[in-house]
């Protein structure tokens, strides 16, 4: 009986770690744990223009996006925006942070501002880069469908 029981054991141990590790492989896998990279590198940087007070917020938010701390790059980005709104080098830098946090959504609506204030300054080049990493969203939502329609 004690064979028994010590053979039952180990039998309900392995399926207990069978079980654990094939959760833990969907959780990740629809965590989006096997897509990890982070989708921009990049940063804009400040406008020569832009206040002292929006400036050291500015680079801040660039030290942290540097560094990969995306949320704090967000608050950062968020002061230069509520005191600069016309700034559309803050706007990117946001949109480019949210992209990063996998928050596409709201990257996608900072972009589109984003765009707009480019087009107010006559900024062609901006906009073609705001364009450029539209298609790159957009390809990775395209991917991340893919992967989900394989299960």
């Amino acid at each position: 009986m004690t064979d028994l029981s010590g053979n039952l054991t180990i039998v309900l141990l392995v399926l207990g770690l069978v079980t654990l590790t094939g959760v833990g492989s969907m959780i990740w896998a629809y965590q989006g744990g096997g897509s990890v990279a982070v989708l921009f590198l990049e940063v804009i940087p400040p406008p020569l223009t832009l206040e002292e007070s929006s400036r050291r917020s500015f680079e801040t938010g660039v030290r942290d996006y540097c560094s990969g701390d995306y949320k704090r790059a967000i608050t950062a980005f968020s002061q230069v925006i509520k005191r600069s709104p016309d700034c559309p080098e803050a706007h990117h830098n946001y949109a480019l942070a949210m992209a990063n946090q996998r928050q596409d959504d709201k990257a996608t609506a900072a972009f589109l501002t984003t765009a707009d204030l480019y087009v107010k300054q006559d900024d062609r080049a901006g906009v073609d880069l705001v364009k450029s990493h539209l298609i790159a969203l957009r390809q990775r939502k395209r991917d991340r469908e893919a992967r989900s329609t394989r299960f």
